[in-house]
């Protein structure tokens, strides 16, 4: 649909093949660094700890804001619906899904709590990893767990700033 570049409160669109800029955000502030940003059925999904709101739903033809998420990472995106990793005022991660084209919710996990990584999407599985070390896949569209390995060691959740640990994540092929 196009290239996608986030900023420190910029949000930009090019053309694919001309990289002619077709739309700029400018949420009022500038610098270095960016998050990852999602994209799916016509929407960017994007996170900025320096503006307001923190996590924006552009159109992606228009760059008009359509809607805010709640999320600690990237959500992960299939065909119909939406998966965000959140915590509860405790702490406790709970993973939650949505439908991508109402967004109402379809279902909530939150009884594995150290939760940690952006969730991933592998056909009709969400995958998470925890600070025990397991990956978790759930049943994207029932939220079950349906299968857990351990992966050896902790694993930690991302730091996109690159500031205190190398950016991690989960990744398939």
């Amino acid at each position: 649909d196009g290239v996608f570049i986030t900023l420190a409160c910029q949000v930009y669109r090019f053309d694919l093949l001309s990289s002619t800029q077709i739309w700029h955000y400018d949420g009022g502030c500038a610098g270095g660094g960016g998050n990852t940003a999602a994209y799916g059925s016509g929407k960017l999904y994007t996170r900025n700890s320096t503006q307001t709101p923190r996590n924006t739903i552009f159109d992606s033809a228009t760059g008009s804001q359509v809607g805010t998420f709640d999320a600690e990472f990237i959500p992960a995106l299939s065909a119909q619906s939406s998966f965000f990793l959140t915590t509860d005022i405790t702490g406790h991660a709970i993973l939650n899904a949505f439908d991508l084209a109402t967004g109402n919710p379809l279902w909530s996990h939150s009884d594995i709590i150290d939760l940690v990584t952006a969730p991933i999407v592998i056909d009709n599985a969400v995958v998470v990893g925890s600070v025990s070390g397991t990956v978790y896949a759930f049943d994207a569209t029932t939220g079950n767990v349906i299968w857990s390995a351990s992966a050896g060691t902790s694993v930690y959740p991302p730091d996109e700033l690159g500031a205190s640990r190398p950016i991690t994540g989960l990744g398939a092929g």
